[in-house]
């Protein structure tokens, strides 16, 4: 399931399934940081299994 959107913590998961989206921008501030590239592509293939 999409349980591992919070694998890194809030919000990194979100911001990156947002931006994979084309919701938002993957812009985040200290002391935030971004969803890891492997985090980034397991999102991208559930989006893409999904759709």
């Amino acid at each position: 399931g999409i349980d591992f959107i919070f694998e890194e913590g809030n919000p990194a998961g979100i911001k990156a399934l947002l931006k994979i989206k084309g919701i938002t921008e993957l812009d985040v501030r200290l002391p935030l940081i971004e969803a890891s590239i492997s985090l980034q592509e397991k999102l991208r293939q559930f989006v893409n299994n999904i759709a």
